[in-house]
C-alpha cells in the first residue's frame, strides 16, 4: 500500500528514544497472567500471551508464546531469565535499520527468525528516531496516522508476508516457547499478538484488553523519551502529538480489524486469502493455542 509508506516511522519511536503519563488510555484489569514488568526491567513490554479464556471455555496457553518490546537491552540476568522461560524462537519483527543498530540478545541455542512488517517500506526507515519524532510532533495528525499503519498492517505485502511467517513459526515451534518482538512491543507486536489470541477464540474486548495493556507497561520507556525531548519544549498540542506516538488506543487496534472486514469480509478469510494459510493450518494454531476446558 504505497500511500502507508508515510506512516510506517511512526511505528518504531518508542523503544530506540528512551510514572504513566497521565494522558494514558487505560486497559481493564487482565485476566491474563502476565509477567511483570519488574521480572524484565530492560525489556517492560515483555509478556505471556497466554491466561486469557476462549468463547468456548477453553484458555490461552501459558508458557507457550511471548510478546515483547526489544530484547537488545537486556542485561545478563536478564538473558538468563529469557532462557529459563524455555524459549526455542526468537521472531523479530523490525526492520533491518533496527535489527542492525540494535541486534538482539539471545537466549542460548534460540531460532532467530526475521519476519520484517515493514519490509517493503522506504530504506533507511527505523534510523534516527529522535529526528523522526520530532518531525511527526511538527506535522501533526498523528492518531489518524497511526490508524493508517495499523490498517497496513493488514494491507500492506510486507506485513502480510512476515504475519504469515510469524504464525507458521507458531506452528513449526511445535508447542516449545516462542516469542516474538518488534521495538516497543506495541504496534506491530500488538496485531501479532491480536491474531493469535483471536485464531485462539478469545473474545474481542479481551483482545483489546492485551493490546491496551502496553501503555501501562511502556510508562518508564515512555517518561525517559519523554525526557529527551525536554529542551523542546513542547506546547498543549505537541504533548497530545506525543502521546499518541508513544502509547496505544483502542482506535488504533479498531482500524486493523475495520481493514480486515472491509478487504476480506471475515476474520477467517483474512487469513487464507491475505495470509495464505490453510484451514487445517489454522485449526492446527488454535489446537497449540488452547488447553480445552476439561484439560
Amino acid at each position: 500500500m504505497k500511500t502507508s509508506r508515510l506512516f510506517l516511522p511512526l511505528l518504531l519511536l518508542v523503544g530506540s528514544a528512551s510514572a504513566q503519563p497521565v494522558w494514558a488510555e487505560a486497559a481493564p484489569a487482565a485476566t491474563a497472567v502476565a509477567l511483570p514488568a519488574a521480572a524484565f526491567p530492560n525489556a517492560p513490554n515483555l509478556r505471556d500471551i497466554g491466561g486469557y479464556e476462549t468463547a468456548d471455555g477453553g484458555k490461552v496457553r501459558l508458557g507457550l508464546v511471548y510478546r515483547s518490546d526489544q530484547i537488545d537491552r537486556l542485561s545478563d540476568a536478564e538473558v538468563l531469565r529469557l532462557a529459563a522461560l524455555g524459549i526455542a524462537t526468537v521472531v523479530d519483527l523490525r526492520t533491518a535499520t533496527e535489527r542492525s543498530r540494535e541486534p538482539d540478545r539471545l537466549p542460548p541455542d534460540a531460532n532467530y527468525v526475521v519476519a520484517d512488517v515493514m519490509a517493503d517500506a522506504p530504506p533507511g526507515v527505523g534510523g534516527d528516531m529522535l529526528a523522526t519524532l520530532t518531525r511527526m510532533i511538527a506535522a501533526g495528525g498523528a492518531v489518524p496516522r497511526m490508524e493508517e499503519a495499523n490498517r497496513a498492517f493488514v494491507s500492506s505485502p510486507a506485513a502480510r508476508q512476515a504475519y504469515s511467517r510469524l504464525l507458521r513459526q507458531v506452528l513449526a515451534a511445535d508447542g516449545q516457547p516462542l516469542l516474538f518482538h518488534c521495538t516497543a512491543g506495541k504496534d506491530r507486536t500488538g496485531w501479532g499478538a491480536a491474531l493469535l489470541l483471536t485464531i485462539a477464540g478469545v473474545p474481542q474486548e479481551e483482545v483489546f484488553q492485551d493490546y491496551l495493556a502496553s501503555t501501562e507497561r511502556l510508562a518508564g520507556k515512555n517518561m525517559q523519551t519523554i525526557a529527551s525531548l525536554g529542551e523542546y519544549d513542547l506546547d498543549a498540542r505537541q504533548r497530545m502529538e506525543l502521546e499518541a506516538l508513544l502509547t496505544v488506543r483502542s482506535s488504533f487496534l479498531a482500524a486493523a480489524f475495520a481493514e480486515v472486514e472491509h478487504r476480506y469480509g471475515t476474520f477467517d478469510r483474512y487469513l487464507q486469502d491475505g495470509l495464505a494459510l490453510t484451514p487445517e493450518e489454522v485449526e492446527r494454531l488454535r489446537h497449540l493455542l488452547v488447553t480445552p476446558d476439561d484439560a
